[in-house]
């Protein structure tokens, strides 16, 4: 036993140390945030007495403290003061490090300052971890002490078995003197039925190791209880309890055992909330277990050593004193408890905000209201004095993506789909419900004879097994993603020791008659799940961004003879050139400059000859964009690698020059970073299918990689013959692209963000060379239903806009979507502003922000089509009237913006416009003075054009606006402009904005003079009336130019775009003839 224990621990420590290691820093369930607290209180030695310091300590300062207690304790000798320092990605002056691609649960950039050896932060997380793995043995070595209890005594009998015959020898040895005492006291006369809850084959420590393996190899133990957090601690308290509970089931510390479960129960409760109904068993244990006191009826002692004794029958009555068993267990975790309710109270009570009831209840349910379960339910019970949580759009799954999530989560850390432990899951998850299978079929076949001590240690087991469930089901009805709500970690967390007990029990019912070959399988299959996880992680999970923040420690390392800086000031200050089997590794150690890059650069190499021809050649962006320069930060020395494949050269002496481009050509000329003096050829690699090889880090890859964007593919001909000006790579949208730089038997291709994902091939039907990964960039531009261009100082274009409603009520928001394009990779986070404006060019709402309300420009790359869509948010004091919206860019220069110019198309020139005006808008209602409620017009028309609009009528007049024309045909003064009042009324909201035409006419039908304008001036488009509005519009035609005669005056709208007028019944073409009138001098 002692070597297969040490075994099972020696493996569990190497997995969970290198699952450790190979995991990066943060990427747990909720680590910073623990990393966080503890933090706090290992620089402050308390816990955080106000909401700001909450703030400080992460929002998992308002759960209980034990765990981080504990990892303070263990941390708190470790001095942090960087470098090495955490690069995070949040903080709102550092957001280019968020051009690096990374999951949005990613609250660091991981750099190498996380190679060991470790020291400050990097060391802490460590000894956390390491914390957690300690917390994880634990849990295995009660594991082993609960499948004792669990497995003790010998198989089912029947009746006519007699407890010598039922042991193998090597069991009877292994029972100990406890079963020994329980044959004595069958002696007396009680020779009952024993139960065994193994099969005979094994003993009861066999079985109990199995069970610890099963644990010790779950991946998904393995993962979780070696993380910063506080679920490893939690489920080694859970599981004393449960050991403890199984123990007073068996009659054991009658006097101090229901004190130790209240105190356990509190101690879980001190780690994590999710153990509250912890109690339950409490209370099952008092009332329905078997009494604590004494000696059995049946003469069997009260002590004895924990796992060896058997169960014996008949049932020894109930305890006879269940409240005082919970008095004591209450009074026990109510002592524990205590100071941390004590603390909330005194700290974080509410009284003041809620009253004495809720104001006291606050602290302990909602804590610092970053939960959104727990806010609603304290909306519920604050009886709507507390709003609830904002509504989220609540992302929905089937039943079955919740189950499988549930199984994934349960059994193994999913990092990709598909994954290499997809059939693992499937696998164990079929074992479970095999194992539950034998639980049944044992169940009913032994239901009348089993005692009732078996069916009591059974349902302890299965009810400690579902209480995270209640949890879990509320969590459902709060979360925003439902598959976080159920991952099946939950349960393993909190019951995994009591899992595996019942899985092996399971098992071992259904094969009886080769137990060890089940078993061996079951631990291999676990231990390759465990394996397969670890790989994994390791191909899944990024390498470190080749950064440090202290210097890296160079060996043979050179200075390069010529200064290399950037703009920005960053500076080449080390070189190494060494060669690798058959290429040549550079690698340039490069300083942070005080000022941030303009822009990303790309590394030319070149290796010459004694001719100066380029013999090999690298092109990439510096570190192959992975830490790109744009993201350099003063103190940092990045590490940036590239490979010339030295296959094929002749020996002989090479110059190695280096050059740095950016988007518009060398900002770094040709330099000549070192000689080198080639003395051993190296052999052309073996391809006999392609022309072309493609190199990666120094060697030829076999099988198509799979390439992001801003990566090279460095391709070498076998022959350095094969011509390399017309080598075309073409991909799955069937366009052919060249290589950024070719020479003779050498090229390079610079994998571009508008590279569809797919395969890349020679020939449309040839051999696939490589894969480019799926982006999440879009550069195909929608159906845009207002397409316009504006050229802001060549950085960013918009393409149109959809703006779905052109009403909105003050107070409310505008919807409204644009379609900008990158031109350019940008150095800059450009600002968007928007303002609502009046006729005044008042501003009555909107606000700057960044496109898709945190998409950088610095994250754009050119040609990239970013749709934003938002709301505008209007004052909710905006009078009624229309408006137009105005936006564009700028950029921050101190406290001042600089907006970026509109470029004139026509010359590429910069105008003085730096706004873009979208309208019109109506705000509220109407302009005041524009429509009436009623009217009565000179001259009642009732005519209706297009089923739209309706004209009511009209009013003439001549000389002054006053003075009406009578009835009759009028003669009007040729000095005087013709006033026209038209009062039109909307049938429907009209979709476009239409233009009046007044024209006069003479007698052949000839137009002499007119005035075509929007209703009203312009002030109120037709676009924005609504249905059953009254619109009076005033307007004037001078007659000067008229020559004296009859006339006819008309009107009707017309599109302005289009030129279409607006049909009107028994007219041909839609103009209404008011009046005839004549001119005289």
């Amino acid at each position: 036993m002692t070597w297969l224990s040490s075994y099972i621990i020696f493996i569990y420590l190497v997995l969970a140390v290198a699952y450790s290691i190979v995991t990066p820093i943060g990427r747990g369930a909720d680590e910073w945030a623990h990393y966080w607290y503890a933090q706090f209180i290992a620089q402050h030695g308390r816990l955080p007495l106000n909401p700001a310091e909450r703030e400080t300590a992460g929002y998992k300062s308002d759960w209980p403290p034990l765990y981080h207690l504990g990892a303070a304790a263990v941390t708190a000798w470790i001095e942090i003061a960087g470098p090495p320092t955490f690069k995070y990605r949040a903080e709102p002056e550092y957001i280019r490090r968020q051009i690096i691609p990374a999951p949005r649960s990613e609250a660091i950039l991981h750099t190498e300052d996380e190679l060991f050896p470790w020291r400050q932060e990097i060391l802490v997380w460590h000894v956390g971890r390491f914390l957690s793995i300690v917390f994880s043995l634990g849990t295995l070595w009660v594991t082993y002490r609960l499948a004792l209890e669990v497995f003790a005594g010998s198989k089912v009998a029947g009746s006519r078995g007699l407890p010598g015959a039922e042991h193998p020898a090597g069991e009877r040895g292994s029972e100990g003197a406890g079963a020994q005492r329980s044959r004595g006291a069958e002696g007396h006369g009680n020779r009952a039925p024993r139960f065994t809850l193994h099969a005979s084959r094994f003993t009861p420590h066999v079985l109990a190791l199995t069970c610890v393996a099963f644990l010790a190899f779950i991946p998904r133990f393995l993962f979780t209880g070696m993380l910063f957090n506080y679920d490893s601690l939690t489920l080694l308290i859970a599981s004393l309890f449960l050991w403890l509970g199984l123990r007073i089931a068996k009659g054991y510390y009658p006097r101090w055992g229901f004190w130790g479960l209240g105190a356990l129960a509190g101690l879980a409760l001190l780690t994590k909330y999710l153990t509250a109904l912890l109690p339950l068993e409490i209370i099952f244990l008092a009332f329905i277990s078997r009494g604590a006191g004494g000696h059995t009826p049946s003469g069997a002692p009260k002590g004895g050593r924990g796992g060896g004794e058997s169960l014996v029958s008949p049932s020894p009555p109930r305890s006879s004193a269940p409240l005082l068993h919970l008095g004591q267990a209450i009074l026990a975790f109510v002592l524990v408890t205590s100071p941390w309710f004590s603390y909330l109270l005194v700290n974080f009570n509410e009284v003041e905000a809620y009253g004495p009831v809720l104001g006291i209840i606050a602290p302990l349910l909602r804590g610092d209201g970053s939960d959104r379960t727990v806010e609603q339910i304290f909306a519920w019970v604050s009886g709507g004095q507390t709003p609830p949580p904002a509504y989220i759009d609540q992302q929905h799954y089937s039943f079955w993506q919740l189950l499988t999530q549930f199984f994934a989560t349960f059994w193994t850390n999913p990092i990709n789909q598909p994954s290499l432990l997809d059939g693992f899951i499937v696998a164990m998850t079929l074992i479970a419900l095999v194992s539950i299978l034998g639980l049944v079929l044992w169940w009913r076949s032994t239901l009348a004879s089993s005692p009732a001590s078996c069916r009591l240690l059974l349902s302890l087991l299965l009810l400690h097994c579902s209480l995270p469930v209640p949890l879990m089901l509320v969590r459902l009805f709060g979360a925003r993603d439902t598959l976080e709500a159920v991952q099946g970690r939950h349960i393993l967390f909190l019951a995994g020791p009591a899992i595996v007990i019942l899985l092996v029990w399971g098992l071992s019912r259904l094969t009886p008659h080769a137990p060890r070959l089940t078993f061996q399988a079951l631990i291999g299959l676990l231990l390759t799940g465990s394996i397969l996880q670890l790989l994994s992680m390791w191909q899944n999970y990024p390498a470190p961004l080749p950064v440090q923040t202290t210097p890296y420690p160079v060996v043979d390392a050179v200075t390069p003879p010529v200064s290399v800086e950037l703009p920005g000031g960053a500076a080449a200050v080390a070189a190494q050139v060494e060669q690798v089997d058959a290429a040549l590794r550079i690698t340039i150690f490069w300083r942070g400059g005080p000022e941030p890059a303009p822009e990303d650069y790309q590394m030319e190499l070149a290796l010459m000859d004694g001719q100066g021809q380029t013999r090999a050649s690298w092109l990439g962006y510096q570190t192959q964009a992975r830490y790109p320069t744009r993201v350099w930060e003063a103190g940092d020395t990045i590490r940036d690698e590239a490979w010339l494949p030295l296959a094929g050269l002749a020996r002989g002496d090479y110059d190695l020059r280096l050059r740095i481009l950016s988007q518009s050509g060398p900002v770094v000329d040709w330099q000549t970073l070192s000689p080198y003096t080639f003395t051993a050829p190296v052999a052309q690699p073996a391809n006999e299918s392609n022309t072309w090889v493609l190199w990666q880090e120094g060697q030829v890859v076999s099988t198509p990689p799979l390439l992001r964007e801003r990566t090279t593919a460095q391709f070498t001909s076998a022959d350095f013959s094969s011509p390399s000006a017309s080598l075309q790579l073409i991909g799955p949208d069937a366009v052919s692209r060249t290589a950024a730089t070719a020479g003779n038997g050498w090229a390079n291709f610079v994998v571009g963000p508008e590279w569809p994902a797919g395969e890349y091939r020679w020939q449309p039907e040839g051999e696939v060379v490589l894969r480019v990964a799926p982006s999440q960039r879009n550069f195909q531009l929608p159906m845009v239903t207002h397409p316009l261009e504006a050229n802001f100082a060549g950085q960013v274009k918009l393409l149109g806009y959809d703006l779905p409603q052109r009403r909105v009520q003050p107070g409310e928001g505008l919807p409204l979507t644009l379609y900008w394009q990158g031109l350019r990779w940008m150095g800059e986070d450009f600002v968007i502003f928007e303002r609502l404006l009046d006729n005044e060019g008042m501003a009555w709402g909107g606000y700057d922000r960044r496109a898709k309300e945190n998409y950088s420009t610095l994250f754009w790359a050119p040609g990239e089509i970013v749709t934003d869509g938002f709301a505008v948010p209007v004052d909710a004091a905006a009078p009624s009237g229309v408006y137009h919206l105005s936006l564009g860019w700028y950029r921050r220069a101190g406290e001042q913006a600089d907006s970026l110019a509109i470029i004139n198309p026509a010359t590429g020139q910069p105008t003085e416009s730096t706004a873009v005006m979208i309208g019109p808008i109506k705000v509220g209602g109407p302009p005041s003075g524009i429509t009436m409620a009623s009217v009565a017009p000179q001259t009642e028309m009732n005519v209706t054009l297009g089923e739209q609009i309706k004209l009511l009528g009209f009013d003439l007049a001549n000389q002054q606006m006053s003075q009406a024309v009578p009835v009759t045909t009028p003669r009007l003064l040729a000095s005087s402009p013709l006033y026209l009042t038209l009062y039109w009324q909307a049938l429907a909201a009209p979709q476009t904005d239409y233009t009046v035409f007044a024209h006069i006419r003479n007698a052949a039908g000839e137009t002499v003079a007119q005035k075509d304008s929007p209703p009203a001036g312009g002030v109120y488009p037709t676009s924005l009336w609504d249905a059953g509005e009254i619109i009076k519009d005033e307007i004037s035609i001078p007659l000067e130019q008229i020559k004296p005669g009859q006339y006819e005056v008309v009107v009707g709208l017309y599109d302005f775009t289009t030129g279409e007028r607006l049909p009107v019944a028994g007219v041909a073409d839609g103009a209404i003839v008011l009046r005839l009138f004549e001119v005289g001098q």
